[in-house]
This record gives structure tokens, C-alpha cells and sequence, in this order.
């Protein structure tokens, strides 16, 4: 008898279901709702309010999304996080933060590039079992196949005692 075994034990780089993309919404909403509430309670006549808890709560959703390694995490470090901070402390007379999210805006647009390669594509192990004697080319075929569906295959060679 043979078997083939595949093991993936990393988390992989996936994306958002439709599905998810709704819950992700309906969480965003409800986030900064509770964050304008908190800005308001905490700080007295916050500038910029609105604008401003956008960003903690797109950074909020950014960051669970990326420990989930889903590619949409990007999408939320890119445009409502470091492109809308990078006007927000532009607007607000602070260069240095805006050059700050600047530098993060160039670090999401390559990791953003980097997980979309990468999405749907796991750490696979592979086995095949077998005699492999003679050796030849149709035993390298199903090597070399195996080899383009797992990242490491183990070839056990089968013998009989005797």
C-alpha cells in the first residue's frame, strides 16, 4: 500500500469572504463609533474627531486582519490608516508624523504586494512511497510532480528483505 501524506501546519495568507467582508464592515462601524465615544469622553473638544478615530479604528481592523495573515489587511494599512494620517498630520501641522506614515504607506504597499503573491500558497510536505527499482523516468515524473504541489518531498523506497 501507498500513501501520500501533505502537511500544513503554517498559518497561510488567505482572503476575506464575502461573507467576512460584511463582518469586517459592521465591526469598522461599530469600532469607531466606540472610538469617537471614547475620543469625546477622554479628551475635551477633540480636533478632528472623526477623522481621527477612522484611523485608530481602521488601524484596530488592520491589525486583527493581519495576525489572521489575511490579504485584505492591506487594503486598511494603505488608504485609511497611512494615506488619510499622512493628511491628517499634514492638516494638522505636524510634517514629521506625516513623513512617519509615509514611510509605513511604502511599507504596506510592498507587503500588500508580497501577501497577494503569496495568498493561497502553504508550506506543503509531500511522501511517496515506493519500490523504485529500476529506477526510471516515470518514478522521476511522479517525483517532480509532487514536487510542484509541496515545497518538500520525502521518497521512501520500499525493499524487500531477502
Amino acid at each position: 500500500t501507498a500513501y501520500m501524506l501533505s502537511v500544513n501546519r503554517a498559518i497561510l495568507v488567505t482572503r476575506l469572504s464575502a461573507k467576512q467582508w460584511v463582518a469586517i464592515a459592521g465591526f469598522f462601524v461599530s469600532a469607531w463609533a466606540f472610538f469617537c465615544w471614547l475620543f469625546n469622553f477622554l479628551y475635551e473638544d477633540p480636533q478632528f474627531l472623526i477623522w481621527d478615530t477612522s484611523i485608530v479604528s481602521a488601524s484596530f481592523i488592520a491589525q486583527i486582519l493581519m495576525t489572521r495573515k489575511k490579504v485584505e489587511c492591506w487594503y486598511f494599512w494603505t488608504i485609511p490608516v497611512n494615506i488619510s494620517a499622512i493628511l491628517l498630520y499634514w492638516r494638522a501641522s505636524v510634517p514629521a508624523f506625516s513623513f512617519l506614515y509615509s514611510v509605513f504607506l511604502i511599507n504596506a504597499i510592498f507587503g500588500w504586494k508580497q501577501w497577494r503573491k503569496s495568498a493561497g500558497v502553504g508550506t506543503r510536505e509531500g511522501v511517496i512511497f515506493g519500490k523504485f527499482f529500476p529506477f526510471h523516468n516515470g518514478h522521476l515524473s511522479v517525483i517532480n510532480r509532487a514536487l510542484t504541489e509541496c515545497e518538500k518531498v520525502f521518497v521512501v523506497v520500499c525493499a524487500n528483505e531477502g
